[in-house]
């Protein structure tokens, strides 16, 4: 694979992409909700609280995440917790990948900011 670049990770970035939608789909089905809420763009955090704050009666991030989690339960969530990532493209600074989670497939984008991938919006939401 002629031209697979590694950054300052000395990850090549199609691992990257997968690493950064699978580390998501894991901590929110955990209700991990630190962890999953730093791996979304602020426009994605903003949507996914807005979202589920009826549900969850917090326009927090971490605590929508968390609350969330116990609010939908474990038919819900558990699927994000075995989801696998595949198939990343990568065009410039964005890229989308396949998320598996149980039966459902969903494209997932992601954009670049500052070295890192973020998801542009919550999987599932």
């Amino acid at each position: 694979m002629a031209g697979c670049g590694d950054d300052d990770e000395g990850r090549p970035e199609p691992e990257q992409v997968t690493a950064a939608v699978t580390a998501y789909a894991h901590a929110f089905g955990k209700g991990d909700g630190e962890k999953a809420c730093s791996l979304l763009t602020s426009g994605a955090r903003d949507a996914l609280t807005k979202r589920v704050s009826s549900l969850v009666g917090t326009r927090d991030c971490p605590e929508a995440v968390e609350k969330l989690q116990a609010v939908a339960g474990p038919n819900v969530t558990g699927p994000f917790q075995e989801a696998k990532a595949s198939e990343p493209k990568i065009t410039g600074e964005t890229a989308t990948v396949k998320l598996m989670a149980g039966a459902g497939t969903e494209e997932v984008k992601l954009e670049r900011v500052d070295g890192e991938w973020l998801l542009t919006q919550a999987p599932g939401t």
